[in-house]
């Protein structure tokens, strides 16, 4: 458990996440109070799932799910809040994240052919529509 909390909090320090969440909090601060809080938490979740994967590169992902179970745990037997940054919350949505199944995503080939074909087809269609439009005035 002791080297996943270090990996995690690694993972942490080299995406210089605390310089991260101080910039979300000044870019939100003009936002209502509620819609800040939202925007905070969910910047918080990515960056401890960021810090989950990164965790479970050097070891299992069923490993820092377990990790996260018992410092979840242990928080939860009058542990001072702050006393463990390592599950602050959102435990559930981490623990998904990391034992889901991945998404499957478009790789970078399928999106350039895809952008490549909407770009032609704009092409194409931008000269018919300039003689409509001046034949139409």
């Amino acid at each position: 458990d002791i080297q996943c909390i270090i990996d995690h909090e690694h993972a942490h320090q080299s995406r210089a996440d605390n310089f991260r969440q101080l910039l979300t909090k000044l870019f939100c601060a003009p936002l209502p109070a509620h819609w800040m809080k939202h925007a905070c938490s969910d910047h918080t979740l990515f960056c401890e799932q960021a810090c989950d994967l990164a965790a479970s590169y050097s070891r299992p992902s069923d490993e820092v799910a377990a990790t996260l179970l018992n410092v979840a745990r242990l928080q939860q037997q009058n542990i001072p809040v702050g006393a463990s940054a390592f599950s602050a919350s959102h435990t559930e949505q981490r623990i998904h994240a990391l034992l889901a199944p991945p998404k499957q995503t478009l790789g970078r080939a399928t999106l350039l052919g895809f952008s490549c074909a909407i770009l032609l087809a704009l092409t194409l269609v931008i000269e018919p529509l300039h003689w409509l439009l001046e034949h139409l005035h």
